[in-house]
């Protein structure tokens, strides 16, 4: 079972793998990278210092907040999504809930049911990133 859309190879970086035949119900706090195949009740949750990375594979069942710096779906989700860096959509992909992102890739079939939300970092002199 390889990841998909993996811009590293598997000696670069470590990761995390919740399979196909697992169900979470509960909090998952992660750091690094996470891919999710199976089925999560519950918030996933990586601070925004981490510089994570999770993907939500296509299959995959999400019923609860996400928080990361990057965030890559193939799949549907309830609930409302931080994305601290960036969000890739793919034409798979189902959003039931708000979204918060500084930087937003959509790809054409990817349907977001909820209000997007930009994220705006602040300079250290005041101004804000554009």
């Amino acid at each position: 079972m390889k990841p998909t859309d993996s811009p590293h190879q598997e000696d670069d970086i470590e990761y995390s793998i919740l399979r196909k035949d697992t169900k979470l119900t509960g909090d998952l706090f992660f750091s690094g990278r996470l891919h999710i195949f199976g089925s999560v009740t519950g918030n996933i949750i990586s601070t925004e210092e981490a510089d994570s990375t999770l993907v939500l594979e296509k299959g995959s069942e999400i019923n609860g907040e996400i928080r990361a710096s990057n965030i890559l779906v193939h799949t549907r989700i309830s609930g409302d999504i931080f994305a601290y860096k960036r969000l890739s959509l793919k034409p798979t992909a189902l959003i039931q809930g708000n979204v918060h992102y500084n930087e937003l890739e959509m790809e054409q079939g990817a349907t977001i049911n909820g209000n997007l939300f930009a994220i705006k970092k602040e300079k250290p002199n005041g101004f804000i990133n554009e």
